[in-house]
């Protein structure tokens, strides 16, 4: 039963490897995956930069309020 199995494991992983299908389907996994690691981290800094932008803002509208009264 043993030396089956391992007969079935050691023909499934020589198909997988002589499959080119399935190595170009990683590579464009792993070029999809940095992609978006890539618009996340950009967006992570956009997001800090808008935040800053407004949080300024904030205060310059409320000194400006502040002066008036």
């Amino acid at each position: 039963m043993l030396r089956h199995a391992k007969h079935v494991l050691k023909n499934a992983a020589t198909k997988l490897a002589r499959n080119n299908r399935g190595t170009a389907t990683i590579e464009y996994g792993l070029v999809l995956g940095l992609i978006c690691m890539a618009i996340f981290f950009i967006l992570q800094d956009l997001g800090d930069m808008v935040s800053s932008t407004y949080t300024s803002l904030g205060e310059q509208v409320k000194t400006s309020t502040q002066q008036k009264k």
